[in-house]
């Protein structure tokens, strides 16, 4: 269960979920489709189908089908929660149509997982993660102070899952601004803290070593 971010979503966040690319991505290529081609589109990204697809005939923003570059690109992200979501837990319902109570991002109970429709693309991608990682620790735990060090448990797995020492190196090497790196990483800002915060002494000594030891980062 996380907290909310209350922001816009916009069809394009969702048809991205899809093809399982970033957003900015998405947005290069993207036109204006009708329903029907938009559907025939999805089977071509079979890997890629998101349970929580809701798309308005006719209103539907979509993108060409990409050349293979597009597609390779998307692969090279190592952790794809959708894709998770549909070999590993075939049983488990996702829907994105409802605004959670209590500022919540995403929720889940038995095989239902809900994800807030206001979320943005990179929002549903950590949320989801996030929430996969629940079902596969088990029930948290009824004791407050046991159930918040499981959250700050789960925080940490999913955003590990989610970022790669070699993706955050990638990214410190050309910005230190929270926003930035969030968004070249394709997660939200959130679970880019968490990641910062939870270096080993491992990675931090990886980090000084490739990055020269400039890699200052300011929360």
């Amino acid at each position: 269960m996380r907290g909310q971010v209350d922001t816009k979503v916009e069809n394009l966040d969702a048809i991205a979920d899809v093809l399982g690319v970033p957003r900015r991505e998405a947005r290069k290529l993207g036109r204006r489709v009708a329903c029907d081609s938009f559907r025939a589109a999805i089977r071509v990204f079979d890997g890629f189908h998101s349970p929580c697809m809701h798309v308005v005939p006719g209103q539907a923003s979509f993108c060409r089908t990409p050349p293979l570059p597009l597609r390779v690109m998307a692969l090279d992200f190592a952790w794809h929660p959708w894709r998770v979501l549909r070999t590993a837990h075939p049983d488990v319902d996702v829907t994105c149509r409802y605004r959670l109570p209590d500022h919540l991002m995403g929720l889940q109970r038995g095989r239902r997982i809900w994800l807030c429709r206001t979320l943005t693309q990179a929002e549903r991608r950590c949320t989801l993660t996030h929430e996969l990682v629940h079902r596969e620790r088990g029930p948290v735990p009824r004791d407050p102070t046991a159930a918040a060090a499981e959250e700050r448990a789960v925080d940490e797995i999913a955003a590990r899952r989610l970022i790669t020492l070699g993706s955050l190196l990638d990214g410190l090497r050309w910005t230190r601004d929270p926003d930035q790196l969030a968004e070249h990483l394709w997660v939200d800002v959130p679970t880019l803290r968490t990641r910062m915060d939870t270096l080993d002494p491992v990675e931090v000594a990886e980090l000084e070593n490739r990055l020269n030891g400039d890699w200052l980062w300011i929360p």
